[in-house]
């Protein structure tokens, strides 16, 4: 099977896809990363997220960053404060050329 096929068969967990290019079952990754095993079908389903410490575990056991597994960072909420902050900026500039 490969990456590929693995992706389109589960989009939605990029931990599955991560666990099984390392070739383990989820108790297995469980057992390398110190948690419990219907934590890691949990995760993989969408059915919870993970805390800090065990999303760092898991990636520490699967040897990949936290942000390959997760998407923590909504970009597009990102982005947004990022242009405020720019329209802010340029508003207190106008501002202070008026004094």
């Amino acid at each position: 099977m490969t990456l590929e096929s693995l992706q389109a068969s589960h989009p939605d967990s990029a931990l599955r896809v991560a666990r099984k290019r390392r070739g383990w079952t989820q108790a297995e990754l469980a057992h390398h990363a110190g948690c419990h095993k219907i934590t890691v079908c949990k995760l993989e389903s969408g059915k919870t997220q993970p805390g800090l410490h065990t999303a760092i575990k898991l990636a520490e056991a699967l040897g990949v960053r936290v942000e390959s597994l997760w998407h923590t960072v909504d970009q597009e909420a990102v982005d947004a404060e990022e242009q405020e902050r720019r329209e802010v900026e340029h508003i207190n500039r106008v501002m202070r050329g008026r004094k």
